[in-house]
């Protein structure tokens, strides 16, 4: 695995945005971002600005300066599961409109071959590289027409670190012939992409706003009227099912308190304020009123590769009582929340909170007495699940392989830079022994990103961007004599 030191900053990219991406990490480690959705949207929002404005020459050193900054913020978070994957899509999406562009014009990879044809031409082989050219252009102007089929019939890609496994080896049993063909993304320009590449990037954007109403519009499909549903947790996509269905069914809606966060509280005011019938029980009693459910709906904070979920503290619970009843257990999700992850090691997966949660430190005899853990989140197994409900439709829990090879590329499974992708750059870090400075920027990020978690980190990086504008030309110009 190819090391990256800590100290390195991040390359070709220019000094306002290092600091974006400095501030996004401080917030990460400082869990001032609460929330997938919203974590998932700062992410793209950094990287709109790497492809936007980064000093990447082609795609190739893009997809490694994206896992890079991925896979730290990864890091600063590493139960945000939704980091791993947004990039994860990225990138996948990002590979797919290269094939999609040499397909309309195979020209593209000429224009930067080109440059190696007078060299060739020198040593007698320019016939030679011309026409490998022209062969390596037709075969991915062929493989483009099903680059649509997703990663299903590839192999290879990330082991099995962090609970990640190979995609593409489940269905790659029978090799697919019309399988793409390797495109060398070093011969493409970001003249000619990023344009494009931002432009994608903003419909990731505008699809993660509105996925609340996507899958909301399914709500009418698996929810009828006088039914009987109980639910845990406070989750936003819930919240968005229930009220769209209500519009035209009435039920019920039975929410368990989720201690100890008691965050079903704050579901059941929600539901109740938008005229829904709402029940609020203690979590003992989940089981007590499983027989009368006709459906549990839960939310999750991931959708793991093998079909399970991690979700709030107590769905584990409400779905081994639902499949002794044989109720139905139904999963709102959006597709961001798929990971390629195993649940190799849960207890990673399921951190648990402080137990000054649970038990007082003033009651000495029980805390001397008793070991306390307080889970904030638990593993459901994929054999209690029902059904997925995501912005792309319905899927059962076996299909989430199927889902898996559709969204991801195998290359990109490990968030890792390939071997000497920033050799230079490890070099300077190396010849200084310590980081090469930001005038006073990394400290300025840190007070704008505790003292603006109210407003976000567009409006901390925005202030402290225009104390240090003085110095951005500096910057630039030592970043390119280091190029």
């Amino acid at each position: 695995m190819n090391t990256i030191p800590a100290t390195l900053r991040t390359p070709h990219v220019s000094p306002r945005v290092r600091l974006a991406i400095e501030s996004l990490l401080l917030q990460l480690r400082r869990r001032q971002l609460i929330g997938s959705h919203l974590v998932a949207e700062r992410i793209l929002d950094v990287m709109r600005m790497i492809v936007s404005s980064g000093k990447w020459g082609t795609v190739d050193v893009l997809i490694d300066l994206i896992k890079l900054v991925g896979g730290r913020c990864q890091l600063a978070q590493p139960t945000e599961l939704c980091i791993g994957n947004t990039v994860r899509r990225l990138l996948a999406v990002i590979r797919e409109e290269c094939h999609q562009l040499v397909a309309d014009n195979p020209a593209v990879l000429l224009e930067t071959t080109s440059l190696a044809a007078p060299k060739a031409a020198a040593t007698g082989t320019g016939a030679t590289a011309a026409s490998t050219a022209a062969a390596t252009a037709a075969a991915v102007h062929a493989a483009a027409h099903h680059h649509g089929r997703g990663t299903a019939g590839r192999t290879g890609g990330g082991g099995a670190n962090n609970g990640v496994g190979s995609v593409g080896g489940v269905f790659s049993l029978f090799p697919d012939a019309d399988s793409e063909a390797p495109l060398d993304l070093s011969r493409i320009r970001s003249t000619n992409t990023k344009f494009l590449f931002v432009e994608t990037v903003n419909e990731m954007i505008d699809e993660l706003r509105s996925l609340h109403d996507s899958i909301a519009g399914q709500s009418l499909s698996h929810i009828h009227s006088n039914e009987i549903i109980l639910t845990c947790g406070d989750s936003t996509t819930a919240a968005t099912f229930f009220k769209y269905a209500a519009k035209k069914r009435t039920f019920s809606v039975i929410v368990v308190e989720s201690a100890p966060s008691y965050a079903g509280r704050s579901l059941a005011a929600t539901l109740a304020a938008s005229g829904i019938d709402t029940t609020l029980i203690p979590d003992a009693a989940a089981f007590a009123v499983m027989s009368r459910v006709n459906k549990v709906v839960l939310s999750t904070h991931a959708v793991l590769a093998n079909g399970g979920l991690v979700a709030t503290a107590g769905a584990e619970m409400l779905a081994a009582a639902a499949k002794h009843y044989g109720v139905p257990v139904v999963v709102v999700a959006g597709l961001y929340k798929l990971t390629p992850r195993h649940p190799f090691d849960v207890d990673a997966l399921t951190a648990p909170a402080a137990p000054a949660a649970v038990a007082r430190y003033a009651d000495d005899a029980l805390v001397r007495d008793c070991e306390v853990i307080a889970p904030t989140a638990d593993y459901v197994p994929p054999e209690l699940v029902s059904l997925f409900i995501t912005n792309e439709g319905a899927f059962p829990p076996s299909y989430i392989y199927r889902l898996l090879s559709e969204s991801f590329h195998p290359d990109d499974l490990d968030l890792v830079p390939r071997a000497g992708a920033f050799d230079r750059a490890v070099a300077a870090v190396q010849r200084k022994g310590v980081p090469a400075p930001l005038p006073a920027a990394s400290a300025r990020a840190s007070k704008a990103s505790s003292t603006s978690t109210g407003k976000g980190m567009k409006g901390a990086v925005a202030a402290a961007v225009e104390e240090d504008s003085d110095s951005d030309e500096d910057e630039e110009e030592n970043d390119e004599n280091e190029a």
